[in-house]
């Protein structure tokens, strides 16, 4: 048997470039942001992983830009993504933002801007598995009900 190896080249170079805005955004954490450099970041409001108030995601519902300058706190990098506190409306808000949320990247002291295509996940079909021990008949005599495996990959759209 032979695995077949695919290079996906599109999703390596996707891969490279997040890790640019991730060091971007640790080299900020640990020294704040050098000469007049600030940060626009565009991303998807309802990407999974995405942490913010709701009020936030009516009024987005599709996407935010945030702006990374002079009022920003509390800016923590980890591997998946980052969180930031700022202000919408005077109101301090913590967010959560993974990178593979983000549409937009830009530092625009140094014209400096990547472009990411984040795709929302497709809504899966869902499946009604009937409850095996409702079958009154076949318990009371000592029968046992099989259970049907379900191949979960079946019912992905293609």
């Amino acid at each position: 048997m032979s695995n077949k190896i695919v290079f996906d080249y599109e999703q390596m170079v996707a891969d490279s470039l997040i890790y640019v805005v991730k060091q971007a955004l640790q080299i900020t954490q640990e020294n704040g942001l050098p000469d007049e450099h600030y940060f626009n970041i565009t991303f998807l409001t309802k990407y999974p992983g995405v942490q913010m108030p709701d009020y936030l995601i009516d009024k987005y519902p599709d996407e935010i830009t945030i702006v990374l300058q002079y009022e920003f706190n509390e800016l923590k990098v980890d591997d998946e993504g980052f969180s930031v506190l700022l202000s919408f409306s005077g109101v301090p808000t913590k967010i959560y933002v993974p990178f593979t949320a983000i549409k937009f990247f830009v530092d625009p002291k140094v014209s400096f801007g990547l472009q990411f295509n984040p795709v929302l996940p497709k809504k899966t079909k869902t499946c009604v598995i009937e409850n095996l021990t409702s079958d009154k008949k076949s318990t009371s005599k000592g029968k046992k009900k099989e259970a049907e495996i379900i191949d979960f990959k079946s019912l992905k759209k293609k």
